[in-house]
């Protein structure tokens, strides 16, 4: 699902790919891809590159819904 993130320099559109749930079933990370195919992972919004690359990274589910400014839903 495309996603509009605040940055630190402005907005961009990222990839949501999967969102991650604790123990609890609550949301707890969400899964990312920057359509560039790369992301240094650093400044705001916090978060971690995965290993595989490719512009893949996670972000804390909190963190996200703090960046958010935008989705696109089909239906």
């Amino acid at each position: 699902m495309p996603v509009l993130l605040k940055w630190e320099a402005g907005y961009h559109w990222v990839a949501a790919e999967k969102i991650e749930r604790g123990a609890d079933g609550a949301p707890a990370s969400v899964i990312l891809r920057n359509p560039a195919g790369s992301d240094s992972c650093q400044g705001n919004p916090p978060r971690a590159p995965l290993p595989e690359g490719c512009g893949r990274f996670r972000m804390k589910y909190a963190d996200l819904a703090a960046q958010l400014h935008g989705a696109t839903l089909r239906g």
